[in-house]
């Protein structure tokens, strides 16, 4: 099998454990039969074939995120990641329609498994779009989950065939004060139920600024300083 091969059947069996709504799973595995064949191996070339397969891609991400914290805010969603030339993936709205918001994959992101990971860190952010991280905080909790979710998709479905972490994790940064990676470890030890909780009770990851609260949710799953750290705005 090669690469595209080895992808395509990673993501439809992710698809068929990961999508419990039928007609929603018939639609994404027959975007997979229909396109797949068809897409090259740089998923940022510009193919009807790629842009169906990165959809189906952050169709199945999304339904996971969804079934392990919730389902996301009633607003529009382009279904299809984009790529425009951007140093770091994130969710923003269309410049065409800034009513509606896209998952836009950073630029360097050159491989089908680079394309994963991005998007898979990016549906959480897909559940409550924040349009300009610049000028609305957003804490810290928000980010841990998005790496924490984007690091175990990728060891479930692309290390499985792979052998290989991600390649471009912030965990694996040489930083000493990566954000990214204090974040994921002060969240590490959150349980799906706790986090799904935390949500619910703060209404988005992002805007979970109550440490007090936070401890008291999360109970023995966290400590003082790690509640303190995930509910301070995260440093971009």
């Amino acid at each position: 099998m090669t690469t595209i091969d080895r992808y395509l059947a990673a993501l439809e069996e992710f698809t068929r454990c990961a999508v419990t709504d039928l007609g929603y799973r018939g639609e994404i595995l027959t975007a997979i039969e229909l396109h797949g064949p068809g897409i090259s191996l740089d998923p940022r070339e510009d193919l009807e074939a790629n842009r169906r397969i990165l959809g189906a891609t952050l169709m199945t991400l999304f339904a996971r995120v969804e079934s392990l914290y919730g389902e996301g805010v009633d607003l529009n969603r382009f279904p299809f990641p984009l790529y425009q030339g951007q140093q770091r993936s994130s969710v923003a709205p269309l410049r065409e329609q800034p009513e509606v918001f896209a998952v836009v994959v950073r630029q360097t992101a050159f491989t089908w498994e680079a394309a994963f990971y991005e998007i898979a860190h990016e549906a959480v952010h897909f559940l409550e779009p924040i349009p300009n991280v610049a000028n609305n905080p957003v804490a810290t909790l928000d980010e841990a989950v998005a790496v924490q979710f984007a690091e175990r998709m990728y060891a479930e479905h692309i290390t499985a065939y792979t052998g290989m972490p991600p390649v471009d994790s912030p965990l694996r940064s040489y930083r000493p004060d990566n954000p990214y990676n204090r974040a994921f470890v002060a969240a590490k030890g959150l349980t799906d139920n706790t986090l799904h909780s935390l949500r619910d009770a703060f209404g988005a990851f992002s805007q979970a600024f109550d440490a007090p609260r936070m401890l008291g949710l999360a109970g023995d799953e966290l400590t003082t300083e790690q509640a303190n750290h995930l509910a301070s705005p995260f440093n971009y």
